[in-house]
């Protein structure tokens, strides 16, 4: 679920020839209007982050820091 909502409303950043998609406050506003209290209830798991090339998710993580942007 995390992951699927990830893809769907999270911000992406290009990086080395792919793609890291990742929960910034718009990405935030635009699932907690998709999914109201749910959003909430899993906000622990909003640090997460995916790298992806192509249509292949690479790997995923969970951010203790902020991401280095360009």
């Amino acid at each position: 679920m995390i992951l699927d909502w990830l893809l769907d409303f999270g911000a992406r950043e290009h990086y080395s020839g792919s793609e890291v998609v990742y929960f910034d406050k718009a990405a935030r506003r635009r699932l907690r209007t998709y999914a109201g209290q749910l959003a909430d209830k899993a906000s622990d798991y909003l640090e997460a982050y995916a790298v992806v090339r192509g249509d292949t998710v690479v790997t995923v993580g969970y951010r203790h820091k902020h991401l280095k942007r360009h």
